[in-house]
């Protein structure tokens, strides 16, 4: 006959005391997830004499997979995610893995988070590059270390960063044209720009944009002479942004 409880005492809420079996082994099932549970096992004869109780040790159910992981917030650098517990008790720790190669590659730069929250498990991770698509993994982990399966989220991609300005914007100017250039500052050589020019600070008469491309110069074509010409530059990431 085998006892089973959450507490060593066996004075647990919910012990499990099984029926009597001559096998010498059984299953304990529909127990909770990363929980700690103490068995015992005792014998009898044919007379229903019993022994004593002898201790079998310890062991802890695996957590379970964590549900749905969703993207909460991203910024040029920084990313955040949440996910529901899956049936884990309050206090279980997570794992949460960034990587710019899908899951579940092992790069050398992937990021590592481990929380036990308090509330609503969630990870945040800094120091990313801008425009560069990532992917999410999230495990939880027993009170013994063990990991659970691997969720993932779809991946997402870190916002552009504000193009730099060159120390000489204006490569070329003529009668009816202008050549403008920047520099890309910490995005990708991906990325893609836009020009937009106008003759008014505010942009409110733009007269000339040219098609997103990854080039950090255009020529600016169509222009008036002897007119004052204001231009602005902006990035866009992988995701149209």
């Amino acid at each position: 006959k085998v006892g089973v409880s959450t507490a060593a005492g066996f004075t647990g809420a919910g012990d499990i005391n099984s029926a009597w079996f001559t096998l010498t082994s059984t299953s304990v099932v529909a127990l909770p997830a990363n929980t700690s549970y103490y068995f015992r096992v005792r014998a009898r004869n044919g007379d229903f004499v019993e022994t004593a109780d002898l201790s079998l040790g310890s062991t802890v159910t695996l957590a379970a997979v964590p549900a749905g992981p969703v993207w909460t917030a991203g910024s040029t650098t920084a990313l955040s995610a949440a996910w529901g517990a899956g049936g884990n008790p309050a206090g279980t720790l997570y794992e949460a893995r960034l990587s710019t190669g899908g899951m579940p590659n092992s790069f050398s730069g992937n990021l590592l988070v481990s929380t036990r929250p308090e509330g609503a498990p969630a990870a945040d991770f800094a120091g990313l590059t801008p425009n560069t698509t990532y992917y999410l993994g999230v495990q939880g982990v027993n009170h013994a270390g063990s990991l659970s399966n691997l969720v993932t989220a779809g991946a997402t991609v870190t916002l552009a960063a504000v193009p730099v300005p060159s120390t000489a914007p204006f490569a070329g100017v003529f009668q009816t044209s202008m050549t403008v250039q920047w520099s890309s500052g910490t995005n990708p050589s991906y990325t893609q720009f836009r020009v937009d020019a106008a003759t008014s600070a505010d942009f409110g008469g733009l007269l000339w944009s040219n098609d997103w491309d990854a080039f950090t110069s255009t020529t600016v074509l169509g222009l008036t002479r002897n007119t004052t010409y204001h231009l602005r530059v902006e990035a866009r990431n992988a995701a149209g942004t």
